[in-house]
């Protein structure tokens, strides 16, 4: 968009972006720091000035994108964590995913969620049957409606237990 505003002349575009737009990012400058004037002063200077930065922080943004699929794929509910908080975190590190465009279908995001939950066998077989299709959102209210019942309340709890044993008895 600035090319498009600017009244810096071609040439004279990368010099400009180098001595002005860098200035203070030491990295930046770093990274460039061995370019000459002559080869910046040409009609192809901003090509060359993007490659060699590109050069530098595209490789950060590969390990960041890498660094934030790892923390996703790898995330698990632990036992201290209730299942608000489990799904809440789930959501926030999908959306550092999806920043750097990776993106899973939401069937696939839903089994994750499943999975992630650390339940028994038996808990994960009442979540599917609660779940009457393969959606993220679905899967989400039913491992609420399930696991964040207010424990001081023996009466609900017992009702919990009371649908489970039922489930599993027919």
């Amino acid at each position: 968009m600035w090319e498009i505003v600017t009244s810096v002349g071609e040439n004279e575009r990368a010099i400009v972006i180098l001595l002005d737009a860098l200035e203070g990012n030491a990295k930046a400058e770093k990274a460039v720091q061995d370019l000459k004037a002559e080869e910046l002063n040409t009609e192809n200077g901003m090509d060359i000035l993007l490659n060699k930065l590109d050069a530098v922080f595209k490789s950060e943004q590969v390990d960041e994108a890498y660094n934030a699929y790892s923390k996703f794929i790898t995330f698990q509910k632990h036992s201290e964590m209730t299942m608000t908080d489990y799904i809440v975190e789930y959501e926030h590190l999908y959306c550092k995913m999806v920043e750097y465009d990776m993106q899973l279908p939401d069937n696939v995001q839903a089994f994750k969620l499943l999975d992630g939950a650390n339940l028994s066998e038996d808990d994960r077989k009442l979540v599917l049957a609660l779940a009457n299709d393969i959606k993220l959102q679905t899967m989400q209210s039913a491992l609420r409606r399930l696991f964040s019942v207010n424990r001081d309340k023996e009466g609900e709890l017992s009702k919990l237990l009371a649908i489970k044993q039922a489930f599993y008895r027919s």
